[in-house]
């Protein structure tokens, strides 16, 4: 995809019982160059989006503006908050953008 192109950002947060989880969620992201997954200085998101909950499709999403975003491969983190806004769970993926 385009650096500037809005990204459709769909997260199911499901328990090991297949019950959807219904908390808070965001969707985070880290710059190019950043490797959060390995690096816990590196967890500190250049972009941070909340989510919304579809009761229809039972999935939290957002659509994210990627405008002023420099190109490259960027991580995310979709993350489910517990009731102190604390991380409950979570998964990662990654986004690239072309110039």
């Amino acid at each position: 995809m385009q650096a500037g192109q809005a990204l459709a950002v769909r997260l199911r947060a499901a328990r090991p019982d297949g019950t959807v989880v219904r908390e808070r969620a965001a969707a985070e992201f880290f710059a190019p160059g950043k490797d959060p997954e390995r690096l816990p200085a590196d967890r500190i998101p250049d972009r941070q989006v909340p989510l919304s909950f579809d009761s229809s499709s039972r999935l939290y999403t957002a659509t994210v503006s990627t405008a002023g975003w420099v190109p490259g491969a960027w991580t995310g983190r979709g993350v489910v908050l517990d009731s102190s806004g604390a991380p409950a769970g979570w998964g990662w993926f990654t986004v690239t953008l072309d110039p």
